[in-house]
């Protein structure tokens, strides 16, 4: 694997991991928690765990942690907005592109843990995609390829 590849891969999933883990403890910090608050954020954890995860894998078990930041990075692609479903994740540094009805193209830049999942809410309709997740999916996707082929 390329060594500049996996550096961005360690920073991007472990460091945007632990600082996701840090601000999902916030959301408790804004009085009432309700099980759904509880439940939602168990899974973000849950996420943010993935990619800590996936990171450390690619030191002790390259081929394993290279599989892990494929479904990672696969998750973070997509931003949806919709009056019926808005979801977004994203960790790491982010490059985000997004479109809304009636609304101009939107381009932001982060580096963190953002997470956002509402149902049935006054949104217009549109789309995202996290431009730097889809670059390390493109990326994975061709190491992996090439390490497929290497073994045929």
């Amino acid at each position: 694997m390329n060594k500049w590849l996996r550096r961005i891969l360690l920073i991007n999933q472990i460091g945007g991991g632990l600082i996701g883990l840090m601000t999902i403890t916030n959301v408790f910090s804004f009085g009432r928690v309700t099980a759904t608050t509880v439940v939602l954020a168990i899974i973000w954890a849950a996420l943010f765990c993935l990619g800590i995860v996936a990171g450390l894998a690619l030191v002790e078990k390259p081929r394993l942690g290279l599989r892990l930041s494929l479904i990672y990075q696969a998750i973070q692609v997509p931003m949806l907005i919709s009056p019926l479903i808005t979801y977004a994740f994203a960790s790491g540094f982010t490059i985000a592109a997004r479109l809304r009805q009636g609304s101009n193209l939107l381009v932001n830049f982060n580096f963190g843990g953002q997470f956002s999942l509402e149902l049935f809410q006054d949104h217009p309709w549109g789309f995202g995609i996290n431009l730097v997740a889809a670059a390390l999916l493109i990326a994975i996707s061709l190491t992996l390829r090439r390490r497929s082929s290497a073994r045929t």
